[in-house]
């Protein structure tokens, strides 16, 4: 799926926004960029977000064909049950791999009234990314088309690759307003990473990666798991604290992600983790590669 990125400026989707952040490595313009490339979504139609957001969902529903399309274009919640029933069914899967977090336990599930309490507060999460961060809101309301609440026993949510664009839920309800914006720009940042690896492949060697002797320590969970796990972890880790970065200080929260001292040390130590396999394997492309030299060359520096 390699091609050359079109000019958003063709699009008329260039920022007006002077700010340039990193959201996972990339900017807000080559992130916008990643849903233009994909097939069907780049033409001289495509001049505003709205028309891009449609392409896409077009895109995913010829992509995987399991992912029910959302019923609106305006909110990642969904109401309709039939939706919730499958795309439960798909999350809960898992993978074939023996790592335990990509296992999801269903746990018992949420009240009415735990759910409505999720719902509440995480919206109040993602007002609070709008408000620090316009252009990473806006990432999240086109990449993003479900948001599922789903309670399993060994995780507190999670995304899957092969459901790209949909968000499982299980968190806390006593989280605060922080945790839940650090949980989704977390989730956001996976499927942003899903999309991008369809474009330009993160590995050399498939094969390799599901061999437990190739895992790497993981800069979120601090635990061995299978390297695409953790070049995502390191990733992520960059965007929490990416996003820590743009709010004040009196509302860093520590519930979902540990402190950002502790999480600079892990994703530095996973970062030599996952180049550790890669010397002895040559796992990764030179996409990967350079991934991880962009991370640990900005958090080197703390």
């Amino acid at each position: 799926m390699n091609k050359k990125a079109p000019a958003l400026l063709r699009l008329g989707l260039k920022s007006n926004l002077k700010e340039k952040s990193m959201y996972y490595i990339k900017n807000y313009d080559e992130c916008i960029n990643n849903v233009a490339l994909l097939p069907g979504s780049f033409s001289s139609e495509i001049h505003k977000l709205e028309t891009l957001k449609l392409a896409y969902i077009e895109f995913l529903k010829d992509f995987q064909t399991e992912i029910p399309a959302p019923i609106s274009t305006k909110t990642p919640f969904d109401t309709n049950k039939k939706t919730e029933n499958k795309l439960t069914e798909f999350l809960l899967l898992g993978e074939n791999t023996k790592d335990p977090f990509s296992q999801p336990q269903l746990s018992t599930e949420y009240t009415k009234k735990e759910k409505q309490l999720l719902l509440e507060s995480t919206n109040q999460g993602i007002d609070l990314i709008k408000k620090y961060d316009k252009q990473l809101s806006t990432l999240f309301y086109l990449y993003i088309n479900h948001i599922l609440f789903i309670k399993t026993k060994n995780s507190i949510g999670g995304s899957a690759s092969g459901a790209i664009g949909v968000i499982r839920h299980g968190g806390n309800i006593d989280w605060n307003t922080t945790d839940n914006a650090e949980f989704i720009v977390h989730e956001l940042t996976h499927n942003i990473v899903f999309l991008d690896e369809l474009i330009y492949p993160y590995y050399d060697n498939h094969e390799l990666m599901m061999d437990e002797k190739n895992w790497a320590y993981s800069a979120i969970l601090n635990t061995r798991r299978p390297i695409s796990k953790v070049l995502h972890s390191i990733i992520v880790a960059h965007a929490i604290l990416n996003f820590r970065n743009k709010l004040p200080a009196k509302l860093h929260s520590y519930n979902v992600h540990c402190n950002s001292k502790q999480l600079i040390n892990q994703t530095l130590d996973a970062i030599d983790s996952v180049n550790s396999v890669h010397e002895k394997t040559g796992i990764l492309s030179k996409v990967g590669v350079n991934i991880l030299k962009i991370c640990k060359n900005i958090h080197s520096i703390h």
